[in-house]
């Protein structure tokens, strides 16, 4: 069982999931939420930008400045929505978690330079998290904001414990995912998620997955692990159960209804997917549309991009076989 405080100096539990976008990262957050005493955040990063700046839709379906779970964290936080310098925040976020920032923290790894993370940007997240775990009494903390230079300043925070799940899906489905046209959470539903071709998808899917893969395995002290989009998919309970021992709970916790069909509820996502305003029974299955709807430049591109590194993550991406061998 889960143990849980609501006194500050508890440690703050999160189940952080790094990926590439695109990934089903949404999926999987889902999944945990509807497990007591875990608390499916969405993509925390965004708080400021989509949250409180262009106040987006939470996955509850309320305006994010509507939502009372947002207000009590912010009140908790800062004493209000209104007392929080969101523009400033992002100013400092933006100065210390971009992807150019990548290479200097790979080099600190190796000891030949400091990546340091702006103080300003540190104080905001310790006190973000530290009121999610005080106003849902100890819940573990799932964040989907994937990208490893955030799950790097995550890990530094104090009292911060975090464990990494590495989601990772076929180059080949990630980069179709990304060239299709989507409407995403705006207010009004007059807007669409951004799009990607082919090549700066694949380089994307790279970057992420070999610099998270590298960030954790250096320095997670056994608290990581690597999932397959597939995978999880193919057997919904047997791959949730793997990833919720790693915060001491089991698929028998999940509301299955079979094996893949899943009883879920309200969450409070902040940002991610629009499919994560869905509620009720969610059906668990692999989206295949790439093999038939993906153009063959595409295919090629995603191909020859990822090849060097695709095999790793365990997909012969030269065939159209999903499985243990790709």
């Amino acid at each position: 069982m889960i143990e849980t405080s609501e006194t500050p100096e508890s440690s703050c539990r999160v189940l952080f999931v790094a990926a590439a976008g695109r990934s089903g990262s949404t999926v999987l957050a889902t999944l945990l939420g509807t497990v007591e005493g875990l608390c499916s955040v969405g993509e925390l990063r965004f708080l400021w930008q989509r949250g409180i700046i262009e106040n987006r839709l939470c996955g509850c379906g309320l305006p994010f400045r509507d939502c009372d779970f947002w207000q009590s964290v912010l009140k908790e936080a800062f004493g209000g929505l209104d007392k929080v310098d969101a523009e400033r925040i992002l100013r400092a976020q933006e100065s210390c978690i971009r992807v150019r920032h990548l290479p200097r923290r790979l080099l600190e790894a190796r000891g030949s330079v400091e990546h340091r993370y702006d103080p300003v940007y540190l104080d905001a997240l310790t006190r973000v998290y530290s009121a999610i775990h005080r106003i849902t009494s100890g819940a573990v903390i799932v964040d989907t904001s994937k990208p490893p230079i955030y799950m790097d300043a995550l890990r530094r925070l104090p009292q911060m414990d975090v464990s990494v799940v590495h989601l990772v899906r076929d180059p080949r489905a990630n980069a179709y995912s990304w060239s299709r046209l989507k409407e995403r959470d705006s207010v009004d539903g007059n807007a669409y998620m951004e799009q990607h071709s082919a090549l700066k998808a694949s380089v994307l899917w790279s970057v992420w997955n070999v610099t998270s893969r590298a960030i954790s395995t250096g320095e997670s002290g056994g608290k990581y692990m690597q999932v397959r989009y597939e995978d999880l998919l193919a057997d919904p309970p047997g791959v949730s159960d793997q990833v919720l021992g790693m915060v001491q709970r089991s698929s028998t916790d999940v509301p299955f209804m079979g094996p893949h069909l899943v009883s879920t509820g309200v969450n409070h996502m902040v940002a991610g997917n629009p499919d994560r305003l869905n509620r009720g029974v969610l059906e668990l299955r692999v989206d295949q549309r790439w093999r038939v709807e993906m153009t063959r430049r595409q295919r090629l591109v995603a191909s020859a991009v990822t090849a060097p590194i695709s095999h790793s993550f365990g997909y012969s991406i030269w065939n159209h076989k999903v499985g243990n061998s790709g």
